[in-house]
């Protein structure tokens, strides 16, 4: 095909990018784009080289795996999910011939203009203008950099009370754990406590130590 852009369904795509990009019927604003995968690609190319002829399965596995060793689930299960990215849901895009293989339906596109906004922009122009706002950075985001910037607050609380947790959970258990000190007598109903071989008097009620 000489054509580098087609319209797949709902989307349009030009055949050196793995990017879909899409506008709704209402309203002359872009919606969104979606991603292909490099087997997605491949499949897609595959079907577009050989247009309008359709592509066996045998040829469509050796373009797109370059093996004729693969799983019998592995082309269904990648027609299936092509179908997915490209809302081919009616199956009218990438159209099964029973018995001969698959064929891709679309039409292509020279220099056609897809937004109001701007009547001379071309569509190469339009990919690199929705990649960017993709790509943007979080600073032109501000609610994102605020949800951010609220779970990264979180986050460090939790630590910290995590922290906190498990530190006087170790003080208990070196208190709860401890050997008592052997040296402690009741005289006199006095508490004596013998420090290298010196007898203090245990105040309990003040807490105090006394060592004459």
């Amino acid at each position: 095909m000489n054509s580098s852009y087609f319209h797949l369904g709902d989307f349009y795509w030009r055949k050196e990018s793995q990017t879909l990009f899409h506008k709704t019927n209402t309203d002359s604003t872009f919606q969104g784009v979606s991603s292909l995968t490099k087997k997605q690609y491949d499949l897609l190319c595959c079907l577009i080289d050989a247009h309008p002829a359709v592509v066996d399965k045998e040829t469509i596995v050796e373009n797109v795996w370059e093996t004729k060793h693969i799983s019998s689930e592995s082309l269904p299960q990648l027609i299936n999910r092509t179908r997915q990215v490209l809302g081919d849901h009616d199956k009218n895009i990438l159209v099964n011939e029973p018995g001969k293989g698959y064929r891709l339906n679309f039409t292509t596109l020279e220099t056609e203009n897809i937004n109001d906004e701007s009547k001379e922009m071309s569509i190469d122009e339009h990919e690199e203008k929705l990649v960017s706002k993709i790509d943007a950075p979080l600073v032109n985001k501000p609610w994102i950099m605020l949800i951010t910037l609220s779970l990264v607050v979180v986050v460090i609380f939790q630590c910290c009370s995590l922290y906190s947790v498990l530190y006087h959970k170790l003080i208990f258990n070196s208190i709860v754990t401890s050997t008592p000190y052997p040296y402690i007598t009741e005289k006199n109903d006095q508490t004596i406590v013998t420090i290298d071989n010196h007898e203090c008097i245990y105040y309990q009620d003040q807490q105090l130590l006394s060592c004459p």
